[in-house]
């Protein structure tokens, strides 16, 4: 089988924690495919620590840093990594997670198909690898991850692989707040792109309280608002429906945090 050439890119910023972050690129490094390229953007200040562990990898490691003067979000600084890009396909690597081993050479494996798009399962960890231990399935198949679509995020952001042209061809991440991945892949339908996940997990996702605490608040019902307004552009669900998710999700989102992480674990992910 001929391995197609891929970048995996990882952004990083001034909350990222210098532990994780270390662990999560020598993840990449250690998988059983190496990356052509890794591009490791960082926006805007971090912490001297975090600068210190940066350098230090950055020697053990062939990395290409992308350096942002301000931060400027995950979305556009992903956009601004996209066009450093080169090869035919980009993988997309969180600052604070795990990539198992075989991931890439996996996801590589479904290159030569039809599938533009191609995630995975993850499995929700604290920062010591240890509980809550939650998994989050996903659909399968293109019919279903576009069905799926219409009411929750289909592909989990952190374990993606896509190709580079096609995600350029519709001018890269949409600027919404924590939700940036999910309407690129609104954008990707309208242009017809196939879908893929491999059911099986790729990845451990750090998923300690700030990754639930971070899912509330004004801001993100005002971030719910332009994707819900998004979805209905891209042909994905009728205004009416799209309405309809924006008041319901929006209620929930400025509810206080406990209630959001207690629904999160309980309801939206599989407990092992």
């Amino acid at each position: 089988m001929k391995i197609s050439s891929f970048t995996v890119l990882m952004c990083t910023y001034f909350k990222d924690d210098s532990y994780l972050l270390e662990k999560s690129i020598e993840s990449v490094f250690k998988n059983s495919i190496k990356p052509n390229y890794f591009i490791l953007t960082i926006d805007g200040p971090i912490p001297k620590l975090n600068e210190k562990i940066i350098n230090k990898i950055s020697r053990k490691y062939p990395i290409q840093l992308n350096v942002l003067e301000k931060n400027i979000g995950l979305a556009l600084a992903l956009n601004s990594a996209l066009s450093l890009v080169k090869t035919d396909w980009v993988a997309r690597a969180d600052s604070d997670d795990i990539n198992l081993k075989d991931r890439f050479k996996k996801q590589l494996s479904f290159t030569n198909n039809k599938f533009d798009v191609i995630g995975s399962n993850i499995l929700e960890i604290d920062k010591s690898g240890n509980l809550p231990k939650l998994t989050k399935n996903i659909p399968v198949t293109n019919r279903e991850i576009k069905k799926y679509l219409k009411l929750r995020n289909p592909i989990n952001h952190m374990t993606v692989l896509y190709k580079t042209k096609l995600i350029k061809s519709v001018g890269g991440y949409p600027n919404i707040y924590l939700r940036e991945d999910y309407g690129l892949w609104a954008k990707l339908v309208k242009k017809e792109a196939i879908f893929h996940n491999i059911d099986e997990v790729l990845v451990h996702v750090n998923g300690g309280n700030t990754l639930y605490k971070r899912r509330g608040g004004l801001k993100n019902a005002i971030a719910e608002l332009k994707l819900q307004l998004l979805l209905y552009q891209c042909k994905i669900k009728p205004l009416f429906l799209a309405f309809f998710h924006l008041i319901l999700r929006s209620t929930f989102l400025l509810l206080p945090s406990k209630i959001v992480e207690k629904t999160y674990i309980e309801k939206l992910r599989n407990k092992n």
